[in-house]
């Protein structure tokens, strides 16, 4: 690769600074560059001026920046020179097709101007305005958004020495202290991981529009969900197997979730029992004089019904307040990290839930067997036999039926993303419906929860509570599920990275700093209370490119 160095102005007609070129061959670019301009056969169009440093478009910490070539004498052809584009500081993007439709990649890393000297008396534009992409050159490819947490710019390992102030830098914390298989297990999604993706990008597609001269001199974050008061509209998901994060797992979280006055979603795989986990957060609701907190079951429906049946018993008797029924995992979706890493529980932990349950799960013994343990093969053939599986015949009749004549608890219906399942859980009379996709753990390439959350408010807010999770990690994004119609957020990830920081305290930091985001993104838009979080609060860019279309 052969470096030339030119001034930006044989380009553009204007000293803008210094460029380098990167090109396969040097003098063809040069010859290509005088022949263009002494020909005159091109002409610049849409310049402005230098963009400030500060400013522009973000990827992050870098800047997207457009430049188009026109042919002068016929501007009906499309550009020849179709995108400049800065992708990380100081670089820009180039790309040139030629008629025969060739195409030319150069790279140019652009300098700020010397300073300028007596004798000059040209002005150094300050900004280059930006103009649409050519039809003819597509976008450059979306940043892999699992490394970079929605474009967030990364602690350095200076920066690591620091206490996190968003829950990007949370997962950064953890990232060191978590061993690769752990990691990736809490992190990552099935297959290419698009939906894990799509679930954060989503909250890019919807842009908020401010009201502004509203009194929010006072911010209440408070909401109402099953006639219980909530400090803010944010729960806790289930998450499974919590003590491979390290610290008390379960135990942390719950004595977290009751001192922050959320709801919080046990996991049928927890590695804490439900009774124990339970306990410990009516123990910090009675040492802080609050409010007991109320806890959920998250719940998959075995092929053996005692099984499943056991543990709803159990759960009512602790003091559990709603079945969440998981009904997006009929069978288990595909994970590459897992069976690269051939993840498996610890030896030193257990299912806490199936503990002195006198029933072993399929899954249990295979997990037993690859920790190096002793399986007699005969319990294997016997967990099969007595269908201690996930039921993948489960049918709406069949199960929220089944439920109702076991339990009185709340039965809320999890993993909903389509109009049509919305209608049918309305149909069943199930007390609310929560909208998953598993965190892009099960189907991949399905459809983002915050995309399907406007399906579904559509036909059931206000006939039954909305609960909502998928790539909660900005305050914002519980505003803008808010305003879709959602009434409660979830967070798992989120939680599983203060756990991996600093236990019980960092779970507590991870809700405090959602809720000073949710705060402050309330007050900025002019939101005194969630009452008035609505949707026209919300805005998607429009088709062509240029300005909002209200919702």
């Amino acid at each position: 690769m052969i470096d030339d160095t030119i001034l930006f102005y044989l380009i553009t007609k204007r000293e803008v600074g210094a460029a380098k070129v990167h090109a396969g061959a040097s003098p063809g670019w040069l010859f290509a560059y005088w022949f263009l301009n002494t020909m005159e056969w091109f002409r610049y169009f849409g310049i402005g001026q230098q963009t400030g440093w500060q400013d522009g478009r973000s990827f992050g910490h870098a800047k997207t920046y457009t430049l188009s070539f026109f042919r002068s004498f016929d501007t009906r052809t499309p550009p020849l020179l179709t995108y400049i584009v800065l992708r990380t500081p100081g670089e820009l993007t180039l790309q040139l097709r030629s008629g025969l439709g060739l195409g030319l990649r150069y790279r140019l890393t652009l300098t700020e101007p010397r300073a300028r000297t007596r004798t000059s008396e040209r002005r150094v534009p300050h900004q280059i305005r930006e103009v649409p992409y050519s039809n003819r050159t597509p976008p450059s490819p979306t940043p892999n958004i699992l490394n970079q947490d929605k474009l967030c710019t990364r602690m350095s390992s200076s920066q690591l020495k620091q206490s996190p102030v968003c829950i990007a830098d949370l997962e950064d914390h953890a990232k060191t202290k978590l061993n690769q298989m752990t990691y990736e297990y809490y992190h990552c999604g099935a297959n290419d991981q698009e939906t894990v993706k799509d679930n954060l990008e989503a909250y890019r597609r919807y842009k908020l529009r401010p009201r502004v001269l509203r009194d929010v001199s006072t911010v209440n974050t408070s909401t109402t969900l099953f006639g219980t008061e909530y400090s803010l509209p944010l729960g806790i998901a289930p998450s499974a197997m919590q003590r491979l994060a390290g610290g008390n797992g379960e135990l942390d979280t719950s004595r977290a979730a009751a001192r922050a006055g959320v709801p919080m979603c046990l996991s049928t795989f927890a590695t804490t029992s439900l009774e124990e986990v339970i306990a410990a957060g009516r123990e910090v609701s009675k040492q802080e004089n609050m409010p007991e907190n109320d806890y959920w079951l998250q719940l998959y429906v075995y092929q053996n019904r005692q099984t499943s049946e056991k543990l709803v018993k159990r759960a009512e008797a602790a003091g559990f307040s709603a079945l969440v029924l998981t009904v997006d995992s009929p069978w288990m979706g595909k994970r590459y990290n897992e069976l690269r890493n051939n993840f498996m529980l610890p030896a030193h932990l257990e299912l806490g839930n199936f503990k002195g349950m006198g029933v072993k799960t399929y899954g249990e013994l295979e997990t037993l067997k690859r920790q190096g343990k002793a399986v007699d093969p005969t319990e294997l053939e016997a967990a099969l036999a007595a269908k201690n599986v996930n039921d993948a015949s489960l049918s709406w009749d069949m199960a929220i039926d089944w439920l109702r004549s076991i339990t009185k608890m709340k039965i809320i219906v999890k993993g909903l993303i389509t109009e049509e399942d919305a209608l049918l859980a309305l149909d069943h009379k199930v007390d609310a419906i929560w909208i998953s996709n598993h965190g892009g753990r099960q189907l991949d390439g399905s459809v983002s929860t915050l995309d399907a959350l406007p399906e579904i408010a559509r036909v059931a807010k206000g006939k039954v509570p909305i609960l909502f999770d998928g790539g909660v990690t900005r305050g914002t994004d519980i505003l803008k599920a808010v305003a879709l119609g959602a009434d409660m957020a979830f967070i798992g990830r989120s939680v599983l990275w203060g756990l991996a920081y600093d236990g019980q305290a960092g779970v507590e930091l991870a809700l405090g700093l959602l809720r000073s985001e949710f705060e402050l993104g309330m007050a900025l838009s002019g939101c005194a209370k969630v009452g008035d979080i609505k949707r026209e609060l919300l805005g998607v860019v429009r088709a062509d490119g240029y300005g909002l279309a209200k919702l």
